[in-house]
């Protein structure tokens, strides 16, 4: 899934030029793509809550 939305993912930053992007732990691409274009970028973490 990662390598197939990368450029999909550049193709955005490219267009709107966000001050930070907020990816998902497991669509690393967002925060490779956030590297690459020297954008701030926060993980966004959700798991179950254990008792």
């Amino acid at each position: 899934m990662n390598k197939h939305s990368y450029e999909g993912i550049v193709g955005l930053l490219d267009k709107f030029k966000p001050d930070l992007i907020i990816t998902d732990h497991q669509m690393f691409a967002g925060a490779i793509a956030a590297v690459n274009r020297n954008i701030p970028y926060a993980t966004s973490v959700t798991a179950p809550s254990c008792n």
